[in-house]
Protein backbone atom coordinates (compact mmCIF):
# COMPACT_ATOMS: atom_id res chain seq x y z
CA UNK A 1 0.00 0.00 0.00
CA UNK A 2 1.36 3.42 -1.01
CA UNK A 3 2.63 5.85 1.64
CA UNK A 4 0.33 8.90 1.51
CA UNK A 5 2.21 12.21 1.84
CA UNK A 6 0.83 15.71 2.38
CA UNK A 7 3.13 18.54 1.28
CA UNK A 8 2.80 22.23 2.13
CA UNK A 9 4.79 25.10 0.61
CA UNK A 10 3.73 28.59 -0.47
CA UNK A 11 5.79 28.29 -3.68
CA UNK A 12 3.82 26.45 -6.40
CA UNK A 13 7.01 25.52 -8.27
CA UNK A 14 8.45 23.91 -5.13
CA UNK A 15 5.22 21.98 -4.58
CA UNK A 16 5.36 20.62 -8.14
CA UNK A 17 9.03 19.72 -7.74
CA UNK A 18 8.40 17.97 -4.41
CA UNK A 19 5.52 16.02 -5.90
CA UNK A 20 7.69 14.94 -8.84
CA UNK A 21 10.58 13.89 -6.60
CA UNK A 22 8.42 12.04 -4.08
CA UNK A 23 6.25 10.26 -6.62
CA UNK A 24 9.34 9.02 -8.46
CA UNK A 25 9.30 6.38 -5.70
CA UNK A 26 6.89 3.61 -6.62
CA UNK A 27 5.37 3.29 -3.14
CA UNK A 28 5.04 7.02 -2.34
CA UNK A 29 1.98 9.07 -3.24
CA UNK A 30 1.31 12.77 -2.65
CA UNK A 31 -2.31 12.68 -1.48
CA UNK A 32 -2.63 16.48 -1.38
CA UNK A 33 -0.71 19.75 -1.26
CA UNK A 34 -1.28 23.03 0.56
CA UNK A 35 -0.10 26.61 -0.01
CA UNK A 36 -0.02 27.70 3.65
CA UNK A 37 -0.17 26.35 7.19
CA UNK A 38 -3.92 26.77 7.63
CA UNK A 39 -4.64 24.74 4.51
CA UNK A 40 -2.14 22.10 5.63
CA UNK A 41 -3.93 21.76 8.99
CA UNK A 42 -7.31 21.39 7.29
CA UNK A 43 -6.12 18.81 4.77
CA UNK A 44 -4.19 16.83 7.38
CA UNK A 45 -7.33 16.61 9.53
CA UNK A 46 -9.44 15.61 6.53
CA UNK A 47 -7.10 13.10 4.87
CA UNK A 48 -5.09 11.67 7.81
CA UNK A 49 -1.88 11.24 5.70
CA UNK A 50 0.97 8.91 6.62
CA UNK A 51 3.58 11.72 6.46
CA UNK A 52 3.36 15.53 6.43
CA UNK A 53 6.09 17.71 4.84
CA UNK A 54 5.86 21.39 5.85
CA UNK A 55 7.79 24.43 4.67
CA UNK A 56 8.91 26.71 7.50
CA UNK A 57 8.18 30.17 6.04
CA UNK A 58 4.56 30.14 4.87
CA UNK A 59 2.10 33.04 5.10
CA UNK A 60 -0.81 33.24 7.57
CA UNK A 61 0.40 30.20 9.51
CA UNK A 62 4.03 29.05 9.30
CA UNK A 63 5.35 25.50 9.42
CA UNK A 64 6.03 25.47 13.15
CA UNK A 65 2.55 26.77 13.98
CA UNK A 66 0.91 24.30 11.60
CA UNK A 67 2.95 21.42 13.01
CA UNK A 68 1.81 22.12 16.58
CA UNK A 69 -1.84 21.94 15.55
CA UNK A 70 -1.36 18.84 13.36
CA UNK A 71 0.56 17.11 16.16
CA UNK A 72 -2.33 17.87 18.53
CA UNK A 73 -4.93 16.34 16.17
CA UNK A 74 -2.75 13.57 14.68
CA UNK A 75 -0.03 12.83 17.26
CA UNK A 76 1.19 9.66 15.54
CA UNK A 77 1.76 11.20 12.08
CA UNK A 78 5.47 11.93 11.43
CA UNK A 79 6.29 15.38 10.08
CA UNK A 80 9.33 16.74 8.20
CA UNK A 81 10.30 20.42 8.17
CA UNK A 82 11.66 22.06 5.00
CA UNK A 83 13.51 25.37 5.17
CA UNK A 84 15.83 27.61 3.16
CA UNK A 85 17.66 28.36 6.40
CA UNK A 86 20.59 26.39 7.75
CA UNK A 87 19.26 23.73 10.10
CA UNK A 88 20.85 25.08 13.29
CA UNK A 89 20.62 23.61 16.78
CA UNK A 90 18.10 26.29 17.73
CA UNK A 91 15.87 25.53 14.74
CA UNK A 92 16.16 21.79 15.34
CA UNK A 93 15.09 22.30 18.96
CA UNK A 94 12.09 24.41 17.90
CA UNK A 95 11.13 21.84 15.25
CA UNK A 96 11.23 18.94 17.72
CA UNK A 97 9.11 20.88 20.22
CA UNK A 98 6.58 21.58 17.46
CA UNK A 99 6.29 17.87 16.69
CA UNK A 100 8.66 17.38 13.76
CA UNK A 101 10.70 14.18 13.46
CA UNK A 102 13.35 15.91 11.31
CA UNK A 103 14.36 19.04 9.40
CA UNK A 104 15.96 19.41 5.95
CA UNK A 105 17.46 22.51 4.35
CA UNK A 106 16.37 23.17 0.76
CA UNK A 107 19.95 24.26 0.10
CA UNK A 108 21.33 20.84 1.02
CA UNK A 109 21.94 18.51 -1.90
CA UNK A 110 20.34 19.18 -5.27
CA UNK A 111 16.81 20.27 -5.99
CA UNK A 112 17.51 19.94 -9.69
CA UNK A 113 19.86 17.65 -11.65
CA UNK A 114 23.58 18.44 -11.76
CA UNK A 115 23.44 18.32 -15.55
CA UNK A 116 20.88 20.53 -17.29
CA UNK A 117 19.90 19.64 -20.85
CA UNK A 118 17.29 21.40 -22.96
CA UNK A 119 16.26 21.04 -26.61
CA UNK A 120 15.19 24.13 -28.53
CA UNK A 121 13.29 23.82 -31.81
CA UNK A 122 13.51 26.49 -34.49
CA UNK A 123 12.04 26.57 -38.00
CA UNK A 124 15.23 25.34 -39.69
CA UNK A 125 17.34 23.83 -36.93
CA UNK A 126 17.39 22.25 -33.50
CA UNK A 127 19.69 23.32 -30.64
CA UNK A 128 20.64 21.25 -27.60
CA UNK A 129 21.99 23.19 -24.61
CA UNK A 130 23.84 21.40 -21.80
CA UNK A 131 25.17 22.87 -18.56
CA UNK A 132 27.25 20.63 -16.33
CA UNK A 133 27.81 21.52 -12.65
CA UNK A 134 29.33 18.24 -11.46
CA UNK A 135 32.61 18.28 -13.41
CA UNK A 136 34.49 20.07 -16.20
CA UNK A 137 33.74 17.61 -19.03
CA UNK A 138 33.12 19.34 -22.36
CA UNK A 139 34.24 22.65 -20.83
CA UNK A 140 31.34 22.80 -18.35
CA UNK A 141 28.70 23.78 -20.89
CA UNK A 142 27.94 23.43 -24.59
CA UNK A 143 25.36 24.38 -27.19
CA UNK A 144 24.89 22.11 -30.20
CA UNK A 145 23.07 23.44 -33.29
CA UNK A 146 21.83 20.75 -35.67
CA UNK A 147 20.36 21.38 -39.11
CA UNK A 148 19.98 19.37 -42.30
CA UNK A 149 23.31 20.71 -43.65
CA UNK A 150 25.50 20.31 -40.62
CA UNK A 151 26.19 20.52 -36.90
CA UNK A 152 27.86 23.25 -34.88
CA UNK A 153 29.20 22.71 -31.35
CA UNK A 154 29.86 25.80 -29.24
CA UNK A 155 31.48 25.72 -25.79
CA UNK A 156 33.99 27.54 -23.61
CA UNK A 157 36.89 26.43 -25.82
CA UNK A 158 35.43 27.80 -29.07
CA UNK A 159 33.37 26.17 -31.82
CA UNK A 160 33.47 23.37 -34.40
CA UNK A 161 31.33 22.76 -37.48
CA UNK A 162 30.73 19.41 -39.17
CA UNK A 163 29.09 19.02 -42.58
CA UNK A 164 26.39 16.46 -43.35
CA UNK A 165 26.47 13.53 -43.69
CA UNK A 166 28.56 13.25 -40.56
CA UNK A 167 29.70 9.67 -41.20
CA UNK A 168 31.40 10.83 -44.37
CA UNK A 169 32.70 14.04 -42.82
CA UNK A 170 33.94 13.20 -39.29
CA UNK A 171 36.54 15.99 -39.42
CA UNK A 172 35.24 19.51 -38.71
CA UNK A 173 35.05 21.68 -41.85
CA UNK A 174 35.64 24.71 -39.68
CA UNK A 175 36.75 25.28 -36.11
CA UNK A 176 38.05 28.10 -33.98
CA UNK A 177 39.71 28.06 -30.58
CA UNK A 178 38.13 31.06 -28.91
CA UNK A 179 38.08 30.73 -25.13
CA UNK A 180 35.68 33.11 -23.42
CA UNK A 181 37.79 36.04 -22.15
CA UNK A 182 36.51 36.19 -18.58
CA UNK A 183 39.23 38.53 -17.26
CA UNK A 184 38.93 41.11 -20.11
CA UNK A 185 35.14 40.98 -19.72
CA UNK A 186 35.37 41.81 -16.00
CA UNK A 187 37.97 44.49 -16.68
CA UNK A 188 35.71 46.10 -19.30
CA UNK A 189 32.86 46.15 -16.82
CA UNK A 190 35.01 47.79 -14.11
CA UNK A 191 36.34 50.37 -16.59
CA UNK A 192 32.80 51.26 -17.62
CA UNK A 193 31.75 51.67 -13.98
CA UNK A 194 34.37 54.42 -13.74
CA UNK A 195 33.87 55.99 -17.17
CA UNK A 196 30.06 55.52 -17.35
CA UNK A 197 30.52 54.28 -20.93
CA UNK A 198 28.45 51.46 -22.41
CA UNK A 199 30.11 48.06 -21.75
CA UNK A 200 30.84 45.58 -24.53
CA UNK A 201 28.05 43.37 -23.20
CA UNK A 202 25.24 45.58 -21.84
CA UNK A 203 22.35 44.29 -19.75
CA UNK A 204 20.18 43.72 -22.83
CA UNK A 205 22.80 41.38 -24.35
CA UNK A 206 23.12 39.49 -21.07
CA UNK A 207 19.35 39.11 -20.75
CA UNK A 208 19.12 37.85 -24.32
CA UNK A 209 21.97 35.39 -23.74
CA UNK A 210 20.21 33.72 -20.82
CA UNK A 211 16.68 33.77 -22.27
CA UNK A 212 17.03 30.22 -23.60
CA UNK A 213 18.12 28.71 -20.24
CA UNK A 214 15.32 30.63 -18.51
CA UNK A 215 12.83 29.21 -21.01
CA UNK A 216 14.15 25.72 -20.29
CA UNK A 217 13.73 26.38 -16.57
CA UNK A 218 10.09 27.39 -17.11
CA UNK A 219 9.48 24.19 -19.08
CA UNK A 220 11.19 22.07 -16.40
CA UNK A 221 9.27 23.50 -13.44
CA UNK A 222 5.90 23.59 -15.21
CA UNK A 223 6.45 20.10 -16.66
CA UNK A 224 5.41 21.17 -20.15
CA UNK A 225 6.72 22.45 -23.45
CA UNK A 226 7.39 26.21 -23.35
CA UNK A 227 7.29 28.64 -26.28
CA UNK A 228 8.90 32.09 -26.38
CA UNK A 229 7.15 34.84 -28.35
CA UNK A 230 8.94 36.42 -31.33
CA UNK A 231 9.77 39.58 -29.37
CA UNK A 232 11.01 37.53 -26.41
CA UNK A 233 8.55 39.09 -23.96
CA UNK A 234 6.05 36.29 -23.33
CA UNK A 235 6.16 32.56 -22.57
CA UNK A 236 3.25 30.29 -23.45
Amino acid sequence: MAVRILIADDDAAIRRLLRRLLESHMEWNVCADACDGNEAIAKASELNPDIVVLDLAMPHCNGLQAAREIARVLPDVPMLLLTVQEVSRELTKEAVHAGFRGAVSKNTGSEVPDVFTAVFEYSKLMATWTLNYCNSYDNDWSVMFQGDQGTMLLNTAGYKIWAEPWLKNPTPVKEMAAPIPIEPHIQNFMDCVKSRQQPNAPVEVGASAVSAPHLANVAFHSDRRAKLSADGSKVS
